[in-house]
């Protein structure tokens, strides 16, 4: 999403974002802030050196155009970027305004709130898709955290990190999460496999109900293509993320073919991202 914000780079959204919020003292925070910037089309024009984004009777975000990175700029004097600019293009600028005045935690919340003031809004709901995950688990990892366990809950909440400060995709990691969930894992009895999901099952005191009559279709882990068990969707996340982000994950990954599978469909999740994907890495820890 990065390529099409405005301004385009991280360093010229941190200078315009600076100005409007300290220079200017625009309160980001306030209602008339993101009133004039949710209306779908915000009017641009660039004037004696300065540039105007917005209706000025509504809010006067005016600044230098010497604030803007250079491509910005040129595009600015010959009149390439468009006399209107989506607001879906201003969500990492309008982040950078936030951030000046809350810490990113608090921030996340304000952005939340806005959200469901604002459900209409372009902004608001990409604003609120880059802050989620701060708020929100990925639903299978949510529901894996429902064992009632605090020891298990507290492996869950590590291994989730863990990921995600690696992969930096909260969706990716659900996306894994929930192909495998819905995948039956075929074991074959003899295997070291089939052996750690049984101490997994046992020391987690997973409820495993045997299929009776076997039926494949109706199986979350099928041995030796014969019988099977079924688990709850919460049980299933949990042993998921155990043995995607646990001791046992090289071994799932070159033995077991669900878990295979996994890594070669959705390999954003298994990959280590660069940071400045995501917006929130362009913001300060703390505001100012």
């Amino acid at each position: 999403m990065a390529a099409d914000q405005w301004p385009s780079t991280a360093d010229s959204r941190a200078a315009v974002a600076q100005y409007v919020v300290d220079e200017l003292g625009t309160d980001p925070l306030g209602p008339f802030f993101l009133d004039a910037l949710c209306v779908g089309k915000i009017p641009m024009s660039a004037e004696n050196g300065m540039i105007t984004l917005g209706n000025r009777a509504m809010l006067d975000l005016t600044f230098p155009v010497a604030l803007l990175d250079q491509a910005d700029i040129r595009k600015v004097l010959r009149q390439h970027e468009p006399t209107d600019l989506d607001e879906a293009r201003l969500v990492r600028f309008v982040l950078h305004c936030i951030a000046r005045r809350l810490d990113i935690p608090v921030a996340a919340s304000f952005v939340r709130a806005q959200h469901l003031a604002r459900p209409s809004s372009t902004l608001c709901l990409k604003l609120w898709k880059e802050c989620a995950y701060l708020h929100v688990s990925p639903e299978p990892v949510a529901e894996a955290m429902l064992c009632g366990r605090p020891d298990l809950i507290e492996v869950v909440q590590r291994f989730y990190g863990e990921w995600l400060r690696a992969c930096r995709s909260p969706a990716a990691i659900s996306d894994v999460l929930v192909f495998l969930t819905s995948t039956a894992w075929k074991l074959e009895s003899t295997s070291t496999s089939l052996r750690i999901v049984v101490d997994i099952i046992r020391t987690a005191q997973i409820a495993a109900r045997p299929v009776v009559p076997y039926n494949p279709e109706a199986c979350d882990i099928v041995v030796d293509n014969r019988s099977g068990v079924v688990v709850s969707r919460r049980d299933k996340a949990l042993m998921a993320l155990l043995l995607v982000c646990g001791p046992s994950a090289e071994h799932f990954k070159n033995h077991v073919a669900v878990f295979a599978g996994a890594r070669v469909e959705f390999p954003d999740a298994f990959s280590e991202r660069a940071k400045g994907l995501s917006a929130l890495d362009e913001l300060p820890v703390r505001p100012g």
